[in-house]
Formats: C-alpha cells, structure tokens, sequence
C-alpha cells in the first residue's frame, strides 16, 4: 500500500513540476507585454495602451481583388489601399468610405503601397520584388506603371513570398521593405526617393532579428513612426503588430485576436497597416475588410511605481 502511494504521490508531483514548465513556456500574453512595457520604459510607444476598435468592421464595396497594402497621404488627409488581381489603388476617407477607384497597368502582384511626399507613392511587386515610384495626380482613375521609375531588387525570390510591407522615413530618405517569408527579411534602402538610383545604400537588417527574436511567422505590413524612429511590423499569420525601436528592439505588441480591442472576431488576414494624424491606426484585411482603431488612454513613460 506504501508503494502504490509513493508511486502516486510521485507521478503527481512529476505532473505538477510538468504543469508548471508548461505554464511557464505558454506565457500570458498580457503579462509579456507589460514585462516589454517594463524593460522599454524609458522608450515613447505607439502600440502601448488601451487601443478600442472605433466602430465596425467595415467591408469595402465589392470591387474584386483582395486588400494587400495601406497607407496615409499627408497631403490629401486621405487613405491609399492597394488591391491585387485586377491591380488598383483605392482612396479612401478615415471611416473607410472609398472616394475614387484608380486602376493600375504594369504591374502584376501589388503587395505593398507608401506614400513618399506630395503626390508621389511607391508600391511593390510581390513576385518580381520590383518598387514603382509614380504620382497620382487629383482626379486620375488609371495609372500605368510600366513607365514609372522602377527599382528591381531580386533579392530572394520565391514566388509568391516576397515583398509584403513598404514603410518611409522621409526625414532621412529611408525606404524599409518587408520579404514575407522562407525566409523573412527587413531591408533598408538608404537615400531612396524614388526618382534616381544614384547614392542607394541597401542594407538586410539581420541584426535587428537578434535583438528582438522575431516570434512573427510572416511579415505582412509596415509603417514607420516618424515622431519616434520606430518601425510597427504586421503579421498576418501571428495575428500580431510588433513595435521595434530604431535599433531592432522589441518595444510592444498589439494581439489582433478577437477579445482585444473590442474586436469580437479575430482580423482574418491583416495585409496593410497605417497611422492617421491624430494617432489612429488603421488596417486592412484580405479579402476587403477595414478597421479603424483609437487609443483610449496615455501611458506613462516613465516607472509605473
């Protein structure tokens, strides 16, 4: 009897020391980020705060296509979203309403769009990981693209898992670019403007990997943070935007699960990320969903105390 005990007694604590590894490994999601929030203090962030949806999932009008790219014109105080197959380019107000359909020729697999400055954009090629730099002028609702200023890269190519995310820093002429997946990659493309080739510095930042350990299983979007030098990274298949510092660091993160952020069901395929000038974030979902989120509170930058 003695035996049958001890027997027990020592598979029971062998699966209390195996539920307290497990619990360990599968850390709250909630705890980590405060655990984040703790270690980059001192650092000002984007993602870190109560975030609130701002009111429904819109769907967009149906125009065939999917949703892969968004991005915020400073100058027309307008969204930008990009759609694939067929091409085009769809402006948007802040609440998601479409104002004007652009249809595109020349390219193939529009993955990726960034506003550079005034009237001018970028977008992305996904399969031939090519860049088009081109204006869209008031009014216009066809572009072709073929004759733009062009940059092909080929760096990495393997069909359709190239190029997904397009973020600028105008301030330093800096162009960072998203490779989706086997493998995943950021890249900076030093003096980029999207009007010459001269003084082009391209750099893989294989560093920042080593200073965040990117848990994201793809790259899906980007949008540089101007005020701050941080750079948010979408995942659509890890459900999640990451907030990295200037030097690769892991700041924040935001869940696009359903229960966070008063979303009732998960962001299905989050393909394009952007900020208002009031500090909204916008995202775009495939197939044609769109989301507006504010932030509800501040947060210290300093010790929580």
């Amino acid at each position: 009897m003695r035996k049958v005990t001890r027997r027990f007694l020592l598979f029971g604590g062998f699966c209390l020391c195996g539920l307290a590894i497990v619990s360990l490994l599968d850390w709250d999601d909630q705890l980590l980020n405060r655990f984040v929030k703790w270690r980059h203090s001192d650092h000002h962030s984007t993602l870190q705060g109560r975030w609130q949806l701002h009111s429904a999932v819109k769907s967009l009008p149906a125009t065939g296509g999917e949703l892969s790219g968004l991005t915020w014109s400073e100058k027309t105080q307008t969204l930008f979203a990009v759609r694939n197959k067929p091409a085009a380019i769809l402006e948007l107000d802040r609440d998601g309403r479409l104002l004007r359909t652009i249809n595109v020729a020349g390219v193939s697999d529009p993955e990726a769009i960034v506003w550079l400055d005034g009237d001018r954009f970028a977008i992305a090629d996904e399969r031939n990981q090519t860049l088009y730099a081109f204006s869209i002028d008031p009014g216009v609702t066809a572009l072709d693209v073929s004759k733009a200023h062009h940059l092909s890269l080929g760096i990495e190519l393997n069909g359709n898992k190239g190029f997904e995310g397009l973020a600028y820093d105008r301030n330093k002429q800096r162009l960072y670019v998203a490779k989706e997946r086997e493998p995943q990659r950021l890249y900076v493309l030093g003096g980029y403007t999207g009007t010459t080739r001269d003084q082009l510095n391209i750099q893989r930042l294989d560093d920042w990997q080593g200073r965040s350990n990117f848990f994201m299983s793809d790259f899906s979007g980007l949008q540089f943070v101007a005020q701050t030098g941080h750079l948010l990274v979408l995942s659509d298949e890890s459900s999640l935007l990451v907030e990295l510092s200037g030097f690769g660091e892991l700041i924040a993160f935001m869940e696009l699960d359903s229960g966070f952020l008063g979303l009732s069901e998960a962001v299905p395929q989050a393909e394009g990320v952007t900020l208002g000038p009031e500090g909204d974030l916008f995202i775009v979902s495939e197939p044609d969903l769109f989301y507006r989120f504010t932030k509800t509170d501040q947060v210290q930058t300093g010790d929580d105390g």
